[in-house]
């Protein structure tokens, strides 16, 4: 129909179905002048069809490749013609081929400044001739972003020899190179770590070779771990070589390192004591590669340990004798107590009885001096009398069992004012109470006493006063209660404070305060032992405070 309408050559495909398959042929058709006749030429295409798609579809694999593999390629006609770039190579250098022309002059002005002259020096080399080589080199895309790349080119010739093109590969190797850094950045940390740490540290190959020592570890063991060859656990004393050969294993198994002690023997023959943790280096795939141990020498701190453990053995032993020797002591105390308590006691109810049947049936026939020396027998008795329970009760702390409990300090305090209120009306003493309930942990008895002895203090120091005042307070923390109880009576000089508190001394003749200097004793080792603690405060003539802490 066309060659009817305009005449002349036409050319078509099409395809025929054949018995070996469709084939595809080319037909060219030429139009005679007188319009009735048609030649046609008719060839068989198919294999060149073939041809075509099957290198069509290897270019696309190809392309497809070098996408996934980030390598573009690259070919130069010489000596001056035109560069060809594959769809890789522009996406790699961050242009697009509408936008940019590749020529050689363009692709220099795209590498990093830096490294401009290392690529114009290969290139040149490549030109002319000398064999190639391949070189990394950083370039700078339009946009900004810096890329490492690693190319590679060659000089290509014709069948007569003749050098026509050059061509080559470029890939993008940031990443790697990325990682690659970061790797020898942490290997020199770990390597400045490592040098300069007091503990040694060793990197193992999988077979137990030494890779790297750190200077403290040669200093121990000199250089014979790393010798090439050397037996990697040969140093480990042959008594616990196996379980540290086992360890190494275990190690490279689980991936886990293992943490033990063991023995090595040393160049000149002595055995130190080690203590070490091991770890691993894995390679990208995951797998441990090395095996890094990390040591130190704990001879020292074992031969100290053994030591303690030896001293703690006699202490102990000599702990043993001292209770055994304190039982005793105690049982002679007892039997000391027991006496006092009925023999000593004995012959003073004596004397203290007789006395007072002489008072009573023969006053008369006493003149006033007989009578007075009969008041002082029985004062004297009456006053060893006291002193003898109050060693009594002193004694008695040391053994009896205390039994903390929680305890209201104003229920407490109230049962000791109410015992001694004869005493407090006889005086006309002022009493002011201000503890808002506050409790503390204390064995009853034993506070008890202590508030007893405290309270008498008070009473009979402060005798004098007009009128006599007594102030009772509290505070507390989180772990402690404090109550301070002052009085207006004489006083103490604080260079005494310590001496208040021992047992038969007084600050005052017992004449003018009668007493047998055991209560503040007896204050003291009760707090003591409830875990406690008492302290005063006060200036001659200006009363006392006194200041009793108690766990809550």
């Amino acid at each position: 129909q066309e060659l009817g309408e305009h005449g002349g050559l036409v050319t078509c495909e099409y395809e025929l179905p054949m018995i070996d398959g469709v084939r595809r042929y080319e037909a060219r058709l030429t139009g005679l002048p007188d319009s009735t006749r048609v030649i046609a030429v008719v060839r068989d295409i198919s294999e060149r069809v073939a041809a075509a798609a099957l290198l069509e579809k290897q270019w696309k694999m190809l392309s497809d490749s070098q996408r996934m593999a980030h390598i573009g390629s690259w070919e130069l006609d010489l000596p001056s013609g035109p560069l060809v770039w594959s769809e890789e190579a522009y996406r790699i250098y961050g242009v697009s081929p509408e936008s940019f022309t590749p020529s050689p002059e363009a692709f220099m002005r795209l590498i990093h400044p830096d490294d401009l002259p290392a690529v114009e020096q290969v290139h040149a080399e490549m030109i002319a001739g000398q064999k190639p080589r391949d070189l990394e080199f950083r370039i700078v895309r339009p946009d900004g972003t810096p890329r490492t790349l690693l190319g590679r080119g060659a000089l290509l010739a014709d069948g007569d020899g003749r050098t026509i093109r050059c061509a080559g590969t470029i890939q993008d190797v940031t990443e790697r190179t990325l990682a690659e850094n970061a790797l020898r950045e942490q290997e020199a940390f770990f390597r400045l770590l490592a040098e300069n740490m007091g503990d040694m540290v060793a990197v193992l190959d999988l077979q137990g070779g030494h890779l790297y020592d750190s200077p403290a570890y040669r200093a121990l063991f000199g250089e014979r771990a790393a010798l090439p060859g050397a037996e990697p656990f040969a140093n480990i004393h042959p008594d616990d070589r196996e379980r540290v050969r086992q360890a190494f294993q275990t190690t490279i198994a689980t991936g886990r390192g293992q943490r033990g002690t063991f023995r090595v023997v040393l160049p000149d023959g002595s055995v130190h004591d080690i203590e070490s943790q091991g770890g691993v280096i894995r390679n990208a795939e995951g797998r441990v590669d090395r095996v890094v141990v990390v040591s130190r020498d704990v001879s020292e701190r074992i031969r100290m340990e053994d030591e303690i453990r030896q001293l703690n053995s006699d202490l102990e032993e000599r702990v043993r004798q001292r209770t055994a020797e304190l039982d005793a002591a105690n049982k002679e105390l007892q039997t000391f107590t027991y006496s006092v308590s009925h023999d000593l006691k004995a012959p003073l109810r004596g004397i203290d009885g007789y006395s007072r049947l002489l008072l009573e049936d023969h006053r008369e026939q006493l003149d006033e001096e007989g009578r007075l020396f009969v008041d002082k027998v029985r004062h004297g008795v009456a006053h060893m009398g006291r002193l003898i329970e109050d060693l009594l009760a002193y004694s008695r702390l040391e053994r009896r069992h205390l039994h903390g409990q929680t305890l209201d300090l104003s229920q407490q305090l109230d049962r000791v004012l109410h015992r001694r209120q004869a005493e407090i009306l006889a005086q006309g003493m002022v009493v002011e109470v201000s503890l808002h309930g506050l409790s503390a942990r204390a064995d009853p008895e034993g506070l008890d006493m202590v508030l007893r002895n405290l309270l008498d203090n008070a009473l009979k120091f402060s005798r004098d006063s007009q009128p006599p005042m007594l102030a009772i307070s509290g505070s507390q923390t989180d772990r402690s209660v404090t109550l301070a109880i002052s009085d207006n009576g004489i006083g103490f000089d604080m260079r005494f404070h310590e001496r208040i508190f021992e047992i038969f001394q007084r600050l005052q003749r017992a004449e003018d305060y009668p007493g047998t200097g055991v209560g503040l004793a007896i204050v003291h080792k009760a707090v003591q032992r409830m875990g406690g603690r008492i302290w005063a405060k006060s200036q001659l003539g200006h009363g006392a405070t006194f200041y009793l802490e108690l766990p809550r």
